[in-house]
């Protein structure tokens, strides 16, 4: 579970979970699709429950990389959710009707 905030205006969430093996959009569910973040208000992902990971079976460590995308309206992402993908869904929205954050875990 992580908490968030956004900063700016009041935006549009999506979370992207990359592994070496595979990403998925992590985040919002598909009731959750137009659901707007008040700017300056704390945020859990997700709302309720937590986040369940566990490392490949005979690795030593499994590392997941979460990609925080907010933006100023609503944007669909409805494609098979590749890293090419997703990338080029994200950089196809302006500059400035986007921002990104990146955050890893390592599970030991």
């Amino acid at each position: 579970k992580f908490k968030l905030r956004i900063h700016g205006s009041d935006s549009f969430l999506k979370v992207f979970c990359f592994s070496p093996d595979s990403s998925a959009l992590f985040y919002p569910h598909v009731d959750d699709m137009a659901s707007v973040f008040k700017k300056n208000t704390d945020y859990w992902i997700p709302e309720t429950g937590h986040i369940y990971a566990r490392k490949p079976e005979g690795a030593v460590t499994g590392n997941f990389t979460f990609m925080l995308v907010a933006t100023k309206r609503a944007r669909a992402f409805a494609t098979k959710p590749t890293p090419e993908n997703i990338m080029k869904w994200f950089f196809s929205i302006p500059a400035d009707e986007r921002t990104a954050e990146l955050r890893e875990i390592t599970i030991l």
